[in-house]
């Protein structure tokens, strides 16, 4: 009976985000990299909820926008994280990337697998490399860190901004050599 519970809140989750995606692909068309991005941040949540639903534990860093801001789109899209924030569960740090070295970042992340974090979203990629463009070992570090998340058995999430219009978008971030 629990799983058919969970089944059934996941497909609940799974038509909401649908709902998100028709939306965004229609903002896209006016907006692509803003709605895209939306969308990006809408499955995030949803992936992060759908973990602490089944009790797990889940970090989400932000980058990019202020706690209220994911507070208020999750209960937008009726993903509500608010109570797994109050109880300890879900742990969300806003970070400015200009006051955290990569080092300092790195071990946040590592102190929260070791909590027993099973899900990290990082949210943005973007706003966390911009803030060190003279740091030349920052990709390194990154990678070094999702290797780490990655033998841990650990979800991981990136929310990366792409720029170009449909079929012709580029990176400023090799994400193949992020995701070896």
């Amino acid at each position: 009976e629990r799983l058919a519970d969970e089944l059934a809140a996941l497909q609940a989750a799974a038509d909401r985000l649908a709902q998100h995606r028709r939306q965004a692909d229609e903002e896209c068309r006016q907006a692509p990299s803003d709605a895209a991005l939306r969308g990006a941040h809408a499955t995030a949540i949803a992936c992060a909820r759908q973990a602490l639903i089944r009790g797990e534990k889940a970090a989400y860093y932000l980058f990019d926008e202020s706690l209220g801001t994911l507070l208020t789109r999750s209960r937008a899209l009726e993903l509500d994280v608010e109570p797994f924030i109050r109880d300890g569960q879900f742990e969300v740090r806003t970070l400015d990337p200009a006051e955290v070295s990569p080092g300092e970042f790195a071990n946040m992340v590592k102190r929260s697998v070791e909590s027993g974090a099973r899900t990290v979203v990082i949210d943005s990629l973007n706003a966390y490399l911009q803030a060190m463009p003279g740091d030349k070992h920052l990709m390194l570090q990154m990678h070094e860190l999702l290797t780490y998340l990655n033998q841990r058995g650990v979800v991981t999430m990136l929310i990366l901004s792409q720029h170009g219009i449909l079929g012709e978008t580029r990176s400023d971030v090799d994400v193949s050599y992020l995701s070896d």
